[in-house]
């Protein structure tokens, strides 16, 4: 019977598949045109922040390679120290810039494969010649090793494991910090990266840091190089705020707290804003923790380059609080301040209006947007439903 039904499936579908062949479209003349391919929608530009970090990467692959060049001719001892912190530091700067671009655009594939290519063989190199470095830098690359086994994790089996390493490797940071430090010796890069891995270590052993523990990393940064300390600073911030730790937002007040100049100082307080926004919901923040951050900017700067995020940002905080008049003010700003925020204002805008009932502006304001993602075209269609839904019920 099953046989007899599958054959009848087969000749149906040969039958059918027969009819749309012989119904189908004649073959185009000669001298017809032929229709052009589908060209996919233009995509949004790429920012001028990723530009910049494609190119930091870019650079850093070929500086790389010339390390890894210098690194297969004979030195001597003292050569090799030197070498050895040299491929250390560019492991750091490589993490970094990879962790930045974690997504990449189509053309920077193949530099983002080749920079993690030449990682793999500088951390293989500082496995293999450890006995060349001090006692901080092996204390520092043994704790970066261990950290990176703890964020890959693994079996459950062997969490007690992980546990036991990092504080083993928590122990011999502290020992190697603490007699550097009585040595009297200069502050050292790797000094400032031991403090860090410090504190990574501590939030895993669940060690409660404090303010005063980011004052002392913040110091520690300006003793070494008042320069280049406030970037070190910020993108270590940056990295709290994308890893989700609670001491992102304290870390970027203490920050605008310790800033030299007024650039500086903005650019903390507008990270401190971002902060707050990012992790609402969360660790106890509420809308008005919000507000406040977002207002402490603008008590500050208030004709700042980073204003009209500032005000979106406010927005976002009062639409949370249910002050929907004050929310349609600020996103109206922000929309005037920004070109770049017009449809994330706008779909903002149209909400305030849909809770206020005003279903005609909210239908106009949604017919302005044009989506470049699908996320945001998603948004826009879901919400389009809910007014004509709300609509038919007024109607009814």
């Amino acid at each position: 019977m099953r046989r007899r039904l599958f054959s009848i499936r087969r000749v149906a579908l040969v039958g059918i598949c027969l009819i749309f062949c012989v119904s189908g479209r004649e073959a185009p003349a000669a001298d017809a045109p032929v229709a052009e391919p589908h060209e996919p929608a233009e995509q949004p530009r790429k920012t001028e922040k990723t530009r910049q970090t494609g190119d930091k990467l870019s650079q850093l692959v070929e500086d790389a390679r010339s390390i890894l060049a210098e690194l297969e001719e004979p030195r001597r001892v003292r050569d090799q120290k030197q070498q050895w912190q040299a491929a250390y530091r560019m492991v750091s700067e490589l993490g970094t810039a990879l962790w930045a671009t974690r997504n990449p655009p189509r053309k920077q594939v193949r530099t983002v494969l080749e920079a993690r290519r030449l990682t793999g063989k500088l951390r293989a190199y500082l496995r293999k010649n450890i006995k060349h470095a001090d006692e901080l830098s092996a204390a520092v690359a043994e704790a970066e090793a261990v950290l990176a086994k703890v964020r890959r994790g693994g079996a459950v089996k062997k969490r007690q494991e992980r546990w036991h390493a990092a504080y083993r490797a928590l122990t011999d940071l502290r020992t190697a910090m603490r007699a550097r430090e009585k040595a009297g010796e200069p502050f050292p890069e790797m000094l400032l990266d031991a403090h860090r891995l410090t504190l990574d270590l501590r939030k895993y052993l669940r060690e409660d840091l404090k303010d005063a523990d980011l004052r002392c990393h913040m110091d520690l940064a300006y003793k070494i190089d008042e320069d280049t300390a406030f970037e070190r600073l910020r993108s270590y911030g940056e990295l709290l705020l994308k890893t989700g730790r609670r001491e992102a937002g304290p870390f970027f007040r203490l920050l605008a707290e310790r800033a030299q100049n007024d650039e500086e100082k903005e650019s903390a307080l507008y990270w401190y804003a971002e902060v707050m926004h990012g992790q609402q919901g969360t660790y106890g923040i509420t809308a008005y923790d919000r507000l406040q951050a977002a207002q402490e900017y603008v008590k500050h700067f208030p004709k700042g380059i980073h204003l009209a995020r500032i005000r979106y940002l406010e927005g976002d905080a009062y639409y949370s609080m249910g002050k929907l008049d004050d929310a349609l003010a600020r996103f109206e700003e922000a929309r005037k301040m920004d070109q770049e925020l017009s449809d994330e204002a706008g779909l903002a805008i149209s909400r305030c209006c849909y809770l206020k009932k005003e279903y005609q502006k909210a239908l106009r304001e949604l017919e302005k947007i044009k989506p470049t993602t699908r996320l945001m075209m998603a948004n826009c269609q879901g919400l389009k439903r809910q007014i004509e839904r709300a609509m038919k019920r007024t109607e009814e």
